[in-house]
Formats: structure tokens, sequence, C-alpha cells
């Protein structure tokens, strides 16, 4: 990340967060898979937020919880740079070596 999200990045998320649509939730997700395969360490950071519960995604989304995935996709967006991966792994004490 160079101070601001990539756009598939920025759109997944409004999509996501922003729409109690199941369909354009899925449509946000599947753009996120896409940034992240082509290694946007920031995609990871909210893919993990997917599967971290309640607390971080709508439940009606349709993402099951999924806190092992979560903790290590939240490590690998660290890892890769995200600073976004860093605050989420922090805030969910998933920052460990």
């Amino acid at each position: 990340m160079k101070g601001k999200y990539s756009k598939p990045v920025k759109t997944a998320v409004k999509l996501i967060w922003s729409s109690f649509d199941r369909e354009k939730i899925r449509q946000g997700y599947a753009m996120l898979m896409q940034a992240a395969q082509q290694g946007d360490a920031d995609a990871l950071a909210f893919i993990a937020r997917c599967f971290m519960g309640e607390s971080y995604v709508w439940p009606q989304a349709g993402f099951k919880a999924d806190d092992e995935n979560a903790s290590k996709l939240m490590q690998k967006s660290a890892m890769m740079g995200s600073a976004t991966g860093v605050l989420c792994a922090a805030r969910s004490a998933n920052l460990t070596p």
C-alpha cells in the first residue's frame, strides 16, 4: 500500500460494507479475491475481516466465521506490508510472530 487502497479494493470494500445486497457483497468478495491473487496485501486484510464474524461484517452477508483462516490471511497481509493488515491483526490480538 502506498497511502491509498487500489481501486478494486476501494470498490470491493464499498460493496461489502455499504450494502445489504448479498449479490453485491459476493461481487465485492470476488474483487478482493482477484486483487489478492495479484498480490494486493490490503485485499488480504479485508478478506480476513470477512471471516472474523459479526463484529467485522454484516451477519447476513453469508460469510462463515473462520478464525484460523482469518488469522493466517491477516498475518500474511501484514507481512506483505499492509497497514490495514497490521491494524486488524493488532485489534484482534493476531499480531504474533
